[in-house]
């Protein structure tokens, strides 16, 4: 004879949000039991409670939820799933205040590129959020036999070969280093 699992959740995965992100993540829910019409909330102490902007059962193991934390008290929350039995099971989340980081790029390229002409292109890059973020390390792959260098140094040569120098590639990475003092985080401001 088998046994049922009770109701429970497991994981909340991302297990955090903030009260001023205009595009809040799916967060995926993990436990077992989890009923077709049970209900997702967030709440805090127990009294004030925030449903679920969005709710998508797809399995009895998995449940997919967005909230709208706009102005929610940042700090500790639960996630509680209820069952239309009222079994319910909780995990913690949490409440960040303001937006989270949020990287933005851009290709600038020059009016016209052709083969075996040298031009140089420029990777805008910015931080648009509101949490400083570690510097990302951007990479950039060009297609049709592309020869790129993130060296401008060695730009010109080796256009004219029959076989590119190893300096050559038709990929390149470039760590977005940020203008603040400490260049290996991207403040909101740091735009390069």
């Amino acid at each position: 004879m088998g046994t049922y699992l009770p109701l429970s959740v497991a994981d909340v995965t991302p297990e955090h949000g903030w009260n001023a992100d205009p595009d809040p993540p799916t967060s995926t829910i993990r436990g077992s039991a989890f009923d077709r019409a049970a209900s997702v909330l967030l709440c805090r102490d127990g009294q004030t409670a925030i449903a679920a902007a969005s709710r998508t059962w797809v399995d009895t193991s998995t449940l997919l939820v967005q909230f709208d934390l706009n102005g929610a008290e940042p700090g500790p929350w639960d996630v509680v799933v209820t069952n239309p039995d009222s079994a319910s099971a909780s995990f913690p989340y949490t409440v960040h205040e303001g937006a989270p980081a949020k990287l933005e790029t851009k290709l600038i390229l020059p009016s016209a590129l052709g083969f075996h002409i040298a031009a140089t292109l420029y990777i805008e890059y910015a931080n648009t959020g509101g949490e400083p973020m570690p510097a990302p390390l951007l990479k950039f792959h060009g297609s049709q036999n592309a020869l790129l260098t993130a060296e401008e140094r060695y730009a010109g040569p080796g256009l004219w070969t029959d076989r590119p120098p190893s300096w050559l590639s038709d990929t390149v990475q470039v760590l977005a280093l940020g203008s603040d003092p400490d260049p290996e985080v991207l403040t909101q401001r740091s735009r390069n």
